[in-house]
């Protein structure tokens, strides 16, 4: 009763500022206005470590459930848990245990995988994720908090658990997660999963490898790192097969395609719509061939559909000594969670991961003012497109999965105005990539 009365008494004192300024916060150039709590349990072996559930009230009046990973301070504050915190490995036990919590209100479950030996100390934080909170253990777990809790079957920990289940290689061994219940439902709060070690592909590092060959006009390692490529071509083509057997392939409906092809007409109705004055000039004049594109999404009727990653680009992979090995399974964070666990094509991931090439490619190019280097860049995503591609024919043969040249550009021009929307709803700045990527997609011939 002590350590309840002191968290709600903390709890008084959270700071709103420090909420709205965090990377997770979905109220992006708004603040936090009020708190109200929902629910919390102590970690047991955490020395006094809490996970908190918030309602926050943002300044449009949106209200939104947070999760807050949190200690009471010497001060009485209610203070985020540090790397180092003992509520980490605390969680991580917790979880790959398997155990049934109480909390204040409701009740907190873990479902465990397939990990033990949980470190005994905390560790770092994984800075890349900017959504979530990540923490490294020892370098041999991943404890990952979703500060932003969705009621229902959470997609990431689920397609852990088939992929383990199968043996698959393309993905982090499962630890087991944690779902707070409650009368509204369930809502996943955390997971663990093995550290893979070996460098990030990663936005960033990609766009400077290929910015320092561009500006050394190295051809050679131009197209030895278009060449690298294949490997996640592959890999997204061994990841496929596996969430196959994992989940099963189903087959897509006309009703599901005609469905499709309506909400990408509405799709780019509203790219047009939306598109800055220089997206504009390049998306407009081709917006019938993009229709054109479009009605090919008619060819889901019949296609294999399974459960897919669903946001599968460069920085979801991790290039391990064994070779790439992908991340980060919660699908769009920003679509409903029932959404994200939908069957659908598999090549909507490759488009994906291709059109990620393009825009690593516009990325470097600007780095370098543009000039000459926007063809060399772009001569370098064709390249590697080719490669992944190739790879991924390769690596789906006898599976039961299918390649469709038409579909894929059908999914590709669908992808790519969905980045438009997001550059001039959420991200500016980000505009020019998809205004350089989908004038040459399409322009491209026609696949056969």
């Amino acid at each position: 009763m002590d350590a309840l009365r002191a968290l709600e008494q903390a709890f008084a004192t959270l700071d709103l500022d420090e909420i709205s300024v965090a990377r997770w916060f979905a109220g992006k150039g708004g603040l936090a206005a009020a708190a109200r709590f929902v629910d919390a349990v102590e970690m047991p072996g955490s020395e006094g470590g809490w996970l908190v559930l918030a309602d926050v009230t943002h300044a449009d009046g949106g209200i939104e459930r947070y999760l807050l990973p949190t200690r009471i301070g010497s001060d009485g504050t209610l203070d985020e848990a540090l790397p180092d915190d003992p509520l980490w490995p605390s969680l991580a036990r917790a979880i790959t245990a398997g155990a049934q919590l109480a909390g204040v209100r409701g009740s907190f479950t873990a479902v465990a995988g397939h990990l033990d030996g949980t470190p005994p100390a905390g560790g770092r934080a994984l800075t890349d994720d900017q959504s979530n909170t990540s923490i490294v253990l020892e370098e041999r777990l991943v404890v990952k908090c979703y500060r932003r809790p969705r009621k229902g079957t959470h997609p990431e920990p689920e397609l852990l658990a088939g992929l383990a289940q199968v043996g698959s290689k393309w993905a982090p061994a499962f630890g087991g997660s944690l779902a707070h219940h409650d009368p509204g439902g369930e809502e996943t709060l955390a997971c663990v999963y093995s550290f893979v070690p070996g460098e990030p592909v990663g936005w960033e590092r990609l766009i400077v490898r290929l910015r320092d060959l561009l500006a050394t006009d190295d051809r050679d390692a131009r197209d030895a790192l278009a060449d690298e490529m294949g490997a996640l071509g592959a890999a997204a083509a061994g990841l496929h097969v596996d969430l196959a057997a994992a989940f099963g392939i189903e087959t897509t409906t006309s009703k599901d395609a005609y469905a499709a092809v309506a909400a990408a007409r509405a799709q780019l109705d509203e790219a047009l719509a939306l598109a800055t004055p220089e997206l504009a000039a390049t998306l407009g004049p081709r917006a019938e061939s993009a229709r054109g594109f479009i009605s090919d999404l008619d060819r889901l009727t019949g296609a294999p559909a399974i459960r897919c990653h669903g946001d599968l680009h460069v920085g979801q992979f991790i290039a391990s000594p064994s070779g790439p090995v992908v991340v980060d399974y919660e699908g769009e964070p920003a679509r409903p969670v029932h959404d994200r666990r939908r069957v659908g094509s598999p090549l909507r991931d490759l488009a994906c991961l291709l059109l990620s090439f393009d825009h690593v490619a516009a990325a470097a190019a600007r780095r370098l003012s543009f000039g000459s280097a926007l063809e060399a860049a772009f001569a370098w995503s064709a390249e590697a497109r080719g490669h992944a591609e190739h790879a991924y024919r390769d690596g789906i043969v006898g599976s039961g999965l299918e390649f469709d040249s038409r579909l894929l550009r059908a999914l590709e021009v669908e992808k790519e105005c969905h980045e438009v929307i997001y550059a001039a709803t959420v991200l500016p700045e980000w505009s020019y990539a998809p205004g350089l990527a989908i004038g040459r997609l399409l322009d491209r011939p026609s696949p056969a």
